[in-house]
């Protein structure tokens, strides 16, 4: 009867040894304070990203960041720079499906071809706005699935976080993710230069 009793306690101390061991290894306890919740689109960012587990990938498939900026320097996008006029964009893409001038300034013009935007300033190109939905981008003529995960593969981490987005910066170039907040998912890509205003 006695050993059935130290027995008995041998298994309860080991059943808290055990969870004090859990406890201390990372577990949480219902006391331990919340954490510090990452916005929704610093979560976005981090799509792809666990904490738990962190497998490296093999040296030769390794990119740094820095070599993601000095192999994508937006110059171009879907073809299209930023010193680009109306005519050179017509040359290049065609004649746009359709044409809408501002209505309060006349000096800005949006060409409209399928699933895309180009806005001039001036005749010249100011910005180029893709929508999710074309699938493929092109940045400095090299095609890229235009998601998230794949456009960071590719240039690196974000320069800045927005409440709207994220913004990749290279000189006075700029490409513009926006995320929806709600389903956390790329909307459209906007190529700009950074104003002299």
């Amino acid at each position: 009867m006695k050993f059935m009793k130290r027995k008995g306690h041998i298994i309860l101390m080991f059943i808290g040894f055990l969870i004090s061991g859990l406890a201390l290894l990372g577990g949480v306890s219902a006391d331990a304070p919340p954490h510090n919740e990452p916005s929704t689109i610093e979560a976005a960012v981090n799509v792809g990203q666990t904490a738990a587990v962190f497998i490296p990938a093999p040296v030769e498939q390794t990119v740094s960041a820095d070599e993601s900026n000095q192999a994508f320097q937006l110059t171009s996008v879907n073809g299209i720079s930023l010193n680009d006029t109306k005519k050179t964009i017509v040359e290049k893409k065609g004649k746009p499906l359709s044409i809408t001038k501002d209505p309060y300034m006349p000096e800005l013009e949006t060409y409209e071809y399928p699933q895309m935007k180009v806005g001039f300033s001036d005749g010249t190109v100011d910005f180029v706005e893709i929508s999710a939905a074309a699938g493929i981008i092109q940045i400095d003529d090299t095609p890229i699935p235009s998601t998230i995960e794949d456009i960071k593969k590719a240039l690196g981490e974000p320069d800045y976080v927005a409440e709207d987005g994220i913004v990749f910066q290279r000189k006075d170039a700029l490409l513009k993710l926006f995320i929806d907040s709600v389903t956390l998912k790329l909307s459209s890509i906007d190529y700009y230069q950074i104003s002299d205003t």
